[in-house]
């Protein structure tokens, strides 16, 4: 059964093809050796063994193709057969399981951690293959709660580190390793990645829902845009001595660019609504901070 799952990767068709069906053959002695592959490996094998276990045991196995689409190693070197390998799982089977990952999230079971695990990794899959996510489920993933005082340290952390310095903070390891503050970085990464159309929108109706979660995304957000145009959308926020995060939006304002006398005195033009914020924007296509187009977009 190893001699199978080692001719997973053969350089002939019809090798690969008896190696697969030897393992599909058998399930139960495939099972562990599959599973080893997937958490042990960190190459093409893992893909592979990852697609065999899908045809086995379709949850597990969509799982652990999901699972292998947060790693950025294995999305940096093998991306298209990792989009291969996500092709095997229908679209509506990857949008349910992030939608049952954020009801089991919402509903606080027992193992709320795997959940927020689940949800990241079903993110992060979005940046290998898209899906066309509706904005009031990205506003549903925004709006995730982080409920600790140590995760909203560690997010404090992460809105001080600026990526452009050498060095990144001494707790990013911590960071990296909080649940919800993991899914937080992952959905905002993902909509400058894969929505860039869509991005200034979404942000505007974050800011405009009344929850500190999705507004500790928009203020990550921005930062990550590193784009004085954008300050705008941090408005409401700075303008409201009594808002937990004006701080945060203030540290972060200062550093994309803004004056910090401007941003102590900003208010909310009279007549426009929370909702229309981007429109606040001096102009409907702005860049990121690498230069590339990001245009304001309030279409689904």
């Amino acid at each position: 059964m190893r001699l199978a799952a080692r001719d997973l990767l053969d350089q002939d068709p019809k090798v690969r093809h008896n190696s697969r069906l030897t393992l599909l053959a058998d399930p139960k002695a495939a099972d562990p050796i599959l599973t080893e592959l997937i958490v042990r490996n960190r190459s093409r094998h893992s893909i592979e063994a990852a697609s065999v276990l899908f045809a086995l045991d379709t949850v597990r196995g969509a799982y652990a193709i999901l699972a292998l689409c947060a790693d950025e190693y294995m999305v940096r070197w093998y991306e298209q057969p990792l989009a291969a390998a996500l092709g095997s799982i229908p679209d509506d089977v990857r949008m349910r399981t992030l939608e049952d990952a954020l009801d089991r999230i919402a509903n606080r079971p027992c193992s709320v951690d795997w959940a927020y695990a689940l949800a990241t990794n079903s993110i992060c899959s979005l940046q290998v293959k898209p899906l066309r996510i509706s904005s009031d489920l990205w506003n549903r993933i925004l709006r995730t709660p982080a409920d600790t005082a140590s995760e909203w340290a560690l997010w404090r952390c992460l809105i001080s580190y600026q990526p452009r310095l050498p060095a990144p903070p001494a707790n990013l390891e911590a960071i990296n390793s909080n649940a919800a503050l993991s899914l937080r970085v992952a959905a905002v990464e993902t909509i400058l990645t894969v929505e860039q159309p869509r991005a200034l929108a979404l942000f505007a109706n974050a800011v405009a829902a009344d929850d500190i979660n999705a507004h500790a995304a928009v203020i990550y957000g921005l930062l990550r845009l590193h784009n004085p145009k954008h300050i705008p959308l941090l408005h409401a926020i700075i303008s409201s001595s009594r808002h937990p995060l004006q701080r945060d939006a203030i540290i972060v304002a200062k550093a994309i660019g803004a004056d910090v006398t401007d941003v102590l005195t900003l208010v909310r033009p009279a007549g426009v609504a929370a909702q229309d914020y981007a429109l606040l924007l001096k102009s409907a296509t702005t860049t990121t901070s690498n230069g590339s187009p990001l245009a304001v977009d309030n279409t689904e």
